[in-house]
């Protein structure tokens, strides 16, 4: 079972549901993401994917780095943008929207965006669990 996140927007949201994924997959999944540079927000989402005992890590996470060729199962889209950009896939992965609203906010001081990180992480969270421990990935 291959995943890939996308998003256009700031890519720690991508960052976060990948490492759930890799989490809650329990390394039944290869988990991917588009290509996303270190923020210096990584710090903030690492220390709050560790409250909710989530480890982050590196290995299992992979960067997707043909989009055009690479074959994937589900592919889940956390921001609006692609869902007009993307008319086709190779090899018609089952694709899920999930707009998930942007927890970074240019201005933002430490505090909101480690709040805003939190409620990002939950809202993975319930996606996650109910996707993987309510079996909905065996359907794809």
């Amino acid at each position: 079972m291959k995943i890939l996140f996308m998003s256009e927007e700031h890519s720690i949201k991508r960052k976060m549901a990948a490492q759930v994924a890799h989490h809650f997959s329990e390394g039944k999944a290869e988990v991917y993401q588009t290509r996303t540079a270190f923020d210096p927000t990584d710090y903030i989402m690492q220390s709050v994917l560790e409250e909710a005992e989530i480890k982050f890590t590196d290995d299992g996470i992979h960067v997707a780095e043909n989009l055009s060729r690479e074959v994937y199962d589900v592919v889940i889209m956390l921001c609006k943008c692609f869902r007009r950009k993307m008319l086709s896939f190779p090899g018609y992965p089952a694709v899920l929207y999930w707009p998930i609203e942007n927890p970074v906010r240019k201005g933002s001081a430490p505090h909101q965006i480690q709040q805003a990180l939190k409620q990002t992480r939950d809202e993975l969270i319930r996606r996650m669990r109910h996707l993987f421990e309510d079996g909905y990935m065996e359907a794809f």
